[in-house]
């Protein structure tokens, strides 16, 4: 019997850290409505969420109820709600997940939002919904995707945080959005590659792979200086 409790508990603990239950409640929630307890308060939108409460949304002005608890921030992006990297990454893991820069911060949408017909050449979508992806290693355009993933039984999904490869797959992702083109980001990394050899033909190499990400600009032809006569000629004074 022991150790049936013991079996069920660590199952138990698996699929929480794999599947945290808070997470469904944060996705459910009705964020940015008017604060019941502080109407007469500017800015009482409750966009605050405490995970170890997983109760409604609250305010600002309502944390002091939460203090010492963990709590995140929801934003608005696009008529979408989202959360900054920063604050959920040490929650769960976001690997898989595609970010986007909001506000000049790295963020990850709650939920599905609704798209077009895909653009031509699109090669990288949603696994869920088929929303347009950047390329890269993303699988999932927003939390909810990535739940029902797991949900669905995708055995290589995971929310449990494993710190060395969570921040890893992050920083990848971060170099992905922070880059524009591919041929942009190529030239960039060959750059940083000949960098790092310090060698006198890495550094001509260097000048050269910097000249095809900043193009040298052409000089003006100054049309003045080319209608220009030679003076009238002036012998030396006889002595």
């Amino acid at each position: 019997m022991y150790f049936e409790n013991r079996e069920a508990n660590a199952s138990m603990l698996e699929m929480e850290n794999t599947n945290p239950p808070w997470l469904k409640q944060l996705l459910k929630a009705n964020f940015y409505a008017d604060c019941r307890a502080h109407e007469n308060y500017k800015n009482n939108q409750c966009n605050r969420y405490c995970i170890e409460c997983t109760g409604d949304p609250f305010c600002r002005y309502c944390l002091d109820a939460h203090e010492n608890h963990q709590t995140i921030q929801i934003r608005r992006s696009s008529r979408s709600n989202a959360v900054r990297v920063d604050d959920i990454k040490n929650h769960i893991n976001l690997g898989a997940i595609q970010t986007y820069i909001t506000n000049g911060q790295q963020s990850v949408f709650l939920n599905k939002r609704p798209h077009k017909e895909l653009p031509l050449g699109v090669m990288n979508i949603c696994n869920i919904c088929c929303h347009s992806l950047l390329a890269g290693n993303f699988k999932f355009c927003c939390l909810s995707c990535k739940r029902e993933a797991i949900s669905r039984g995708s055995a290589k999904q995971t929310f449990s945080i494993e710190t060395e490869l969570h921040a890893r797959e992050i920083d990848h992702s971060v170099q992905i959005n922070q880059s524009s083109t591919p041929n942009t980001k190529s030239k960039v990394r060959r750059l940083h590659k000949l960098l790092d050899k310090g060698s006198i033909a890495s550094t001509s190499a260097t000048k050269r792979a910097t000249r095809s990400i900043y193009p040298a600009t052409t000089p003006m032809f100054n049309h003045l200086n080319s209608r220009k006569r030679k003076g009238i000629p002036r012998r030396a004074p006889l002595t």
